[in-house]
């Protein structure tokens, strides 16, 4: 693993800091500064797996939150 320096390691700086720029990206998009297929089609794959990903984290969060309502 990386490290930044001070004993930090770099990979949770390096996911917050992807998730910063995504919300950024988002942003933009939202006040037309820029459409989505203007970015290289790389990034557009990357990004929309994030967002897949975090969809699906999210929606299982939520099931398992029911399950411990019914529990």
């Amino acid at each position: 693993a990386y490290d930044i320096g001070l004993g930090i390691p770099a990979e949770p700086l390096f996911r917050s800091m992807a998730r910063v720029l995504e919300d950024v990206i988002d942003i933009l998009m939202e006040k037309q500064v820029f459409v989505f297929t203007e970015l290289p089609e790389a990034v557009q794959d990357k990004l929309n797996k994030r967002k897949q990903l975090r969809e699906d984290v999210n929606a299982l969060t939520n099931l398992i939150a029911e399950e411990d309502d019914i529990l």
